[in-house]
């Protein structure tokens, strides 16, 4: 009986895990979205620097809103949900959507608009060449990759902030008691 228990128990972990992970990725990808609308307006628009701002703070604000909603939604389907709980949940719809967003960001530079990164490397490159020619040498060397590496900054970026933003949204979705035991 106790192996059949264990066995039982173990198999409908490993289904929770996966469903739980299929219902992050759904939520990284509607997460992602509000990022690459307002960086495709940035990009297409190219608005002045007070909507840039509105941009920025619509994207920040709507971003952790929609994490703290998705984390809130699946804190529901439980009795007690615990800070390690949401935390978890919380850094898997990030680390997802970091994911599609390196990826975007790729795509955006290397085959939507690679004019808007030639056109702000040219521009950075002018402004080094009187003060520091070595270093606009280097860039005109790195500017070819750039595509890659601003992917691979944007993936490093969003996980950071996909981490701190968990566990703070962690604290405030826990519900239950102190004495409930989780270990099962």
């Amino acid at each position: 009986m106790g192996i059949l228990y264990y066995t039982n128990y173990t198999t409908n972990q490993f289904i929770m895990q996966s469903n739980e992970w299929s219902i992050a990725a759904l939520n990284a990808l509607l997460l992602s979205i509000i990022t690459i609308v307002v960086s495709l307006i940035q990009v297409v628009f190219e608005p002045g620097t007070i909507i840039s701002i509105l941009l920025w703070l619509v994207k920040f604000v709507g971003c952790l809103g929609l994490l703290y909603y998705f984390v809130k939604e699946y804190s529901k389907q439980r009795e007690s949900f615990t800070y390690k709980e949401g935390f978890s949940y919380g850094f898997k719809i990030c680390l997802l959507s970091s994911v599609v967003l390196a990826a975007f960001n790729f795509l955006q530079y290397a085959v939507l608009f690679p004019e808007s990164m030639q056109t702000a490397m040219e521009q950075v490159i002018m402004a080094m060449q009187s003060s520091n020619p070595d270093a606009a040498d280097a860039m005109e060397r790195y500017q070819s990759k750039l595509p890659q590496l601003v992917s691979v900054v944007t993936l490093f970026y969003y996980t950071i902030f996909g981490l701190i933003a968990s566990a703070i949204i962690a604290n405030y979705t826990k519900k239950g008691d102190i004495f409930t035991n989780n270990s099962i």
